[in-house]
């Protein structure tokens, strides 16, 4: 599987890009991950920032690529049923996906609106930085599971 991963703004926390950077190596063994950051716009109207962004991310992907946005009123999963997204759109899909992690202010509608699917992690706020972290260690619990590897120690796929 090729996942590709566009998120607004450069990781500043040393302890996340350690994360990331874990994460990244441990699901090398199950996809390709390509880490794409596009710069965050500075401050101004809130609208502004979220156009120009998405004028970044829009340019970082294919119109025909599967897109799935993380945003707050996406679907909630548990592990299991993601594993399952996961193998379902690498067979549909033809393995390549593109997740796409917004900024402060979240993304514009035209993200929004040019997703295939949208996944929660949680109603609550999070550092937009750490749903980095998030989204990989998913990604890799997702391929554990689908590969009856010993690191999912939740429910298992029946």
């Amino acid at each position: 599987m090729k996942i590709k991963i566009i998120a607004v703004g450069k990781t500043r926390n040393k302890w996340i890009q350690d994360g990331e950077s874990e994460y990244v190596k441990r699901l090398k063994k199950y996809a390709t991950v390509d880490f794409i950051i596009v710069p965050e716009t500075g401050k101004g109207d809130k609208q502004k920032i979220l156009d120009q962004e998405a004028g970044r991310i829009l340019n970082k992907f294919k119109p025909s690529d599967f897109v799935c946005l993380l945003s707050v009123n996406g679907n909630q999963l548990s592990s299991v049923d993601f594993s399952d997204l996961l193998q379902k759109w690498d067979e549909q899909q033809g393995g390549n996906i593109t997740f796409i992690i917004g900024g402060s202010f979240g993304v514009s509608e035209k993200i929004e609106e040019r997703a295939d699917y949208k996944l929660s992690f949680s109603k609550m706020t999070f550092l937009h930085e750490m749903i980095r972290i998030f989204l990989l260690e998913q990604l890799y619990r997702g391929f554990s599971i689908l590969r009856g590897a010993k690191y999912h120690k939740g429910d298992k796929k029946l």
